[in-house]
């Protein structure tokens, strides 16, 4: 799974993969609506891999291996510069509340 979005009541998941061949895939379907919630409390839950035998794509096309590469490089980026500001911001909100601290002695 590479992301899910969401529209209103639609829930959309996108997905890379390497189908039996060896291709790159990129999908989109529904999302499985069953991620986040307890099943037992479902009334009509149905398991992951019989969802999967029945969902229809909303599209589907096969990558390049050059065009795969370059989205995992813009991956690895987006999530290195998530990861930075992460730790930046925590950082600044531990001096915030040092300084809080000391001005409160």
């Amino acid at each position: 799974m590479v992301w899910q979005a969401y529209e209103d009541e639609k829930k959309y998941t996108t997905w890379l993969y390497n189908n039996d061949n060896g291709t790159i895939i990129l999908e989109v379907t529904p999302a499985y609506p069953y991620w986040h919630c307890e099943i037992k409390k479902q009334k009509y839950y149905i398991p992951f891999k019989k969802w999967m035998l029945r969902y229809k794509p909303y599209f589907i096309t096969a990558l390049s291996r050059e065009t795969a590469q370059q989205w995992l490089d813009q991956a690895e980026y987006v999530v290195k510069t998530v990861d930075e500001n992460i730790k930046q911001w925590r950082k600044e909100a531990e001096l915030e509340k040092t300084l809080k601290l000391k001005v409160q002695k």
